[in-house]
């Protein structure tokens, strides 16, 4: 895979760049690795040394207050990415909010290629998969990153893959095609979590990857634009 550059901003121009989010009411992706809750916010208001965010319909979401989270986010269509500590979380069927510390700094990666980010159009991606004797899979995609994707069966289709299974994936979306050879990490109730290893032809793997960091801006965009 290439190599993956990054710069930072740093206070007090990430509490400008902050301020400004919070007057555009930017969307924000919100991850909290402790707790596998991954949301979809607002931008809301910094009061002191705190940051808030608005969270629409999504009660059932739960965050470990004093546990950090990542935030990313678009500024013309440039990835921002911080990490900061929950404060506090009002989850709510209407509009709940969330708080988190301010962070030091604020990353901007050069290629949009580091969170895993959902699938807001189901089927929208197309996952095929073949395995060392030959099994054909076409499962639905549930999120996807840089180093792998979760996929997902339905009770009835669950090929019960093991752990450490080798697969060829075949992503497609729209014209852009992304293909690696894959391992089985882990796996809970149909759902299988994949780590790329590397692509099929080491001569393509430079083109593997802007394929794959084409499909993943593409579905970033779709889920920071999915309204708040």
């Amino acid at each position: 895979m290439a190599e993956v550059k990054e710069s930072k901003l740093v206070q007090p121009d990430v509490i400008r760049e902050l301020k400004d989010c919070c007057a555009r009411h930017l969307p924000a992706l919100i991850a909290q690795p402790v707790t596998e809750t991954t949301l979809k916010a607002a931008f809301s208001l910094l009061d002191g040394d705190t940051l808030r965010f608005e969270v629409r319909g999504q009660a059932g979401a739960i965050f470990q207050d004093l546990a950090p989270a990542v935030v990313s986010y678009l500024i013309d269509n440039t990835l921002h990415v911080f990490v900061g500590s929950v404060t506090g979380f009002t989850p709510s069927t209407t509009t709940g909010y969330l708080t988190m510390t301010l962070p030091p700094f604020v990353i901007q990666p050069d290629m949009r290629r580091f969170f895993r980010v959902p699938l807001v159009d189901a089927g929208r991606v197309q996952v095929r998969m073949e395995d060392q004797g030959y099994g054909i899979y076409e499962p639905q995609l549930v999120d996807l990153s840089v180093g792998g994707m979760l996929i997902q069966f339905p009770s009835d289709a669950d090929p019960n893959l093991e752990i450490h299974s080798a697969l060829k994936v075949h992503l497609a979306f729209d014209e852009q095609v992304a293909n690696y050879l894959a391992e089985v990490r882990h796996t809970h109730g149909g759902k299988y979590g994949l780590m790329f290893v590397e692509s099929p032809d080491g001569m393509d793997s430079l083109r593997e990857a802007d394929a794959l960091k084409e499909i993943l801006g593409a579905i970033e965009k779709a889920w920071l634009g999915k309204g708040h």
